[in-house]
């Protein structure tokens, strides 16, 4: 296979992975990764493993292989946290968009951010979330724009 040709799977992979067509993206990246073990093939295979097979164990050590090579990479960070909330474990993902953001601004990670929801922290930190004070002050003070 011609380094065009590699090159020309690696981005077609990588990009259909992204539009969630993870079935097509696998095959183009198993067939990337036969000759090259590039940072975002890898990780980008991750998450098609993860989203296809329910691998997620072999899917975190692709990424965190691919981290180990290049930690400075946002795109693999995005591809960590989509394991992460397809696991259920949205905590991890949530840490793991923020660490990304960190290396570099990424348009794709705020949009997961912002469809995940992060909830501010209660206003009275010593009463349940859910009290009427917290509610309510929480509730003012936003219309107040101090929150």
């Amino acid at each position: 296979m011609s380094a065009d040709d590699l090159q020309g799977q690696i981005k077609e992979g990588i990009a259909e992975a992204r539009k969630g067509n993870t079935l097509l993206a696998r095959m183009y990246l198993e067939e990337a990764i036969k000759h090259t073990r590039n940072p975002e093939v890898l990780a980008w295979y991750g998450y098609c493993l993860a989203r296809d097979k329910k691998s997620f164990g072999q899917a975190i050590g692709l990424c965190k292989e691919a981290l180990a090579e290049a930690p400075h990479n946002s795109d693999i960070y995005l591809a960590v946290g989509n394991i992460y909330l397809l696991a259920g474990k949205k905590r991890s993902a949530i840490s793991a968009f923020n660490k990304g953001l960190k290396m570099g601004r990424n348009d794709a990670i705020v949009k997961q951010l912002h469809d995940i929801g992060l909830r501010k922290t209660p206003v009275l930190s010593f009463l349940d979330r859910d009290s009427f004070l917290n509610v309510y002050l929480g509730l003012f003070l936003t219309k107040l724009k101090l929150r």
